[in-house]
């Protein structure tokens, strides 16, 4: 997604491959954005939001996110 811009207003191809400026940004949107296809050694827990890649491929933990109201809860194996 690009910074600051509403969800519906997205390009498709945008959304399919941005991604140091969706990772790196603090701008709020109105929905928490769950993701992977940037690996991380811990889960990224932010409020706008969660990177679940902790590099399974590499070795690292696989991990999931259950959401529930706005209560997360993480499983790892």
């Amino acid at each position: 997604m690009h910074a600051g811009g509403a969800f519906a207003d997205q390009n498709p191809q945008d959304l399919m491959w941005i991604r140091g400026a969706f990772v790196t940004s603090d701008v709020e949107h109105e929905y928490v954005i769950v993701h992977g296809d940037t690996p991380s050694q811990k889960i990224e827990n932010k409020g706008i939001r969660i990177n679940v890649d902790t590099g399974a491929v590499y070795g690292g933990l696989l991990t999931a996110v259950v959401l529930s109201g706005r209560e997360r809860t993480f499983l790892q194996v």
